[in-house]
């Protein structure tokens, strides 16, 4: 349903209801034709005393014109005060002074047009008494989104992000707290989060919101901005607290790789209750590092935790994330976990394939928590980045006055749909290096000394360079580029011998035997005797070895190279200071 009724959302925003609303947030989902499915969730403190002031439906303020009811859709039975929606669902039951906390989801739906979008509720009131709010009973409950929805094909859409963890943890005065919502984003954007202020209703705002301008964000509260690990080094006061934490997301223009905008914000507000209580601590006890997989192969980790003996056992542990329940990025990963009472093992296994390749790594949040009411918990948090392995079987063939390329896809890398490859990219450094990435390095940084020299389709996995330099050696390296701007792992270099052998062209030059276990000789038949130089490099370019001789006409040269380690050399052969032949060298 659609009111453009300004007033009734300022009338609204000024009565005065019971006190009830502890937190929430807003995400949207497009359904297809510029139509998006909403769900307001908020965490409400229920109780006898406040059945009067639970909702039965919502209203969303979308551009600060448009109204659209949303009734609760989360629970079995009816709604308790006779509404259109059904009762919501009790997720952590009433204890001591704090009462219980209960989840409603309210559901509706809207068509949007490109442009920027503001989506707001206001629900009277907030839960009184909350320590970091003055005078939170008379205040109202508020949140505002916005999303920028771009007239271009990649950014006529967006899912909101979706909190996974509640935030029901137990938290104790004087001992460290930490919270992870558990966020995950579907459209492979990047996030990043920041604590921020709270919204409450304002019927002098044109948005009918604005932010809480005296709340008190509590000292000693941090957040990861990658993961959206909240951590609060020691709460001293007992009693309620209200905590917002800003997410925005950012695209990339896949068109432009080095445009990145933000699509949206979303506020998520929650409560944090303080108490009294003996040392409930759980620790992991081995640390987890982001990680880096190549497609194709496969990752595994492993998360270890314990709790104080005073806990309520077991401990268990659970991981959200995008590996594992993605339907469009291939094999999900599998999250498993055995515990034994007072400690938890978990194992995170994942062997994505090339359906997976993105430039974000992927956000994990692992929870360790026991089987208290509101649980004790702790969290994890890792990024795992996911790689296309390099094309393979490159190829260099000289052909005179150029040089030829040949490669196949990288492996298992030739999907149709979702994100594909797109182009490759020649690079070339006019000397013979043996090129190898190190294990999550993609495309060709920028210090290594390469030259892009051409580009080419992903149908075409050949390329000719026609504009070869006046060396005797040059290195190719082949990189493939996908859609979603992120780049596989290079190809190891390929080394080839280019260049015209000048006037020496028909003289009598040649290295025996080759390959050597050690002496190597040269023998050389000059029209015109002159000085000579010989120079021996390794495959990254270093000279091992060097030697001059002078007044050289009809010669044999003898040179021990048995103090070199066995591989593929090049002995650069120069007249009088100016080079005139390569040729490869294989030590045994």
């Amino acid at each position: 349903m659609r009111l453009k009724l300004l007033s009734v959302f300022i009338f609204f925003s000024v009565c005065v209801f019971a006190t009830h609303e502890r937190g929430g947030y807003i995400t949207y989902t497009p359904m297809g034709s510029g139509v998006y499915k909403f769900h307001i969730y908020t965490w409400t403190n229920f109780t006898p005393a406040n059945s009067g002031s639970d909702r039965c439906d919502l209203t969303l303020f979308i551009d600060g014109t448009d109204t659209v009811n949303c009734p609760r859709i989360n629970g079995t039975g009816p709604c308790p005060n006779g509404g259109i929606g059904v009762d919501g669902v009790m997720i952590v039951p009433a204890s001591g002074n704090y009462g219980g906390i209960k989840e409603n989801v309210y559901e509706g739906f809207y068509t949007l047009l490109p442009g920027m979008h503001t989506f707001a509720i206001v629900d009277p009131n907030r839960d009184a008494n909350i320590i970091n709010v003055p005078n939170s009973v008379s205040r109202s409950f508020a949140l505002m989104d916005t999303l920028f929805l771009y007239n271009t094909v990649d950014g006529m859409f967006n899912t909101a992000p979706v909190v996974n963890y509640a935030p029901v943890d137990n938290a104790c005065q004087g001992q460290p707290f930490c919270y992870n919502p558990g966020v995950t984003e579907i459209d492979g954007d990047s996030l990043d989060f920041s604590i921020a202020k709270s919204y409450e209703g304002d019927p002098n705002n044109s948005m009918g919101v604005s932010l809480m301008n005296n709340e008190t964000i509590p000292s000693g509260i941090t957040i990861d901005k990658h993961t959206g690990l909240l951590c609060w080094n020691s709460p001293q006061s007992q009693g309620e607290y209200v905590i917002s934490i800003l997410v925005r997301e950012y695209r990339r223009d896949p068109k432009n790789c080095g445009h990145v905008y933000m699509i949206s914000e979303t506020i998520l507000d929650f409560p944090v209750l303080v108490k009294v209580c003996n040392s409930t601590n759980i620790t992991f006890t081995t640390s987890l590092q982001n990680a880096c997989v190549v497609a194709g192969t496969t990752l595994t980790l492993q998360a270890n935790a314990s709790g104080a003996t005073n806990i309520i056992s077991p401990v268990s542990i659970s991981a959200v994330g995008l590996p594992l329940t993605s339907m469009s990025i291939g094999n999900n990963a599998t999250f498993t976990y055995t515990s034994t009472g007072f400690s938890a093992s978990g194992n995170f296994n994942w062997t994505p394939s090339c359906s997976a390749v993105q430039l974000n790594p992927y956000p994990v949040t692992i929870r360790a928590f026991d089987a208290s009411l509101p649980p004790n918990a702790n969290y994890s948090s890792l990024l795992v980045k996911v790689i296309s392995p390099p094309p393979v079987n490159l190829t260099a063939t000289n052909l005179g006055t150029s040089v030829a390329l040949s490669w196949n896809a990288p492996p298992n890398c030739n999907q149709t749909s979702g994100d594909t490859v797109q182009n490759y990219y020649v690079y070339r450094v006019d000397s013979c290096v043996n090129f190898i990435p190190s294990s999550c390095q993609t495309g060709v940084p920028a210090n290594a000394g390469y030259l892009h020299i051409g580009t080419t389709p992903s149908s075409v996995t050949t390329f000719t360079d026609t504009n070869v330099p006046p060396t005797n050696m040059c290195t190719y390296i082949v990189a493939a580029g996908f859609e979603n701007c992120s780049m596989s792992k290079a190809t190891p270099g390929a080394c080839v011998v280019t260049g015209i052998e000048n006037n020496f062209l028909n003289e009598n030059i040649s290295l025996f035997p080759n390959p050597t276990t050690g002496n190597i000789n040269l023998k050389i038949t000059l029209q015109n005797p002159g000085n000579l130089k010989i120079s021996i490099s390794n495959t990254l370019g270093q000279e091992v070895f060097s030697k001059t001789e002078n007044n050289v006409s009809n010669n044999i040269f003898e040179y021990d190279l048995s103090k070199l380690n066995r591989g593929i050399y090049f002995a650069t052969i120069c007249s009088d200071n100016t080079k005139v032949i390569v040729r490869k060298i294989s030590v045994e």
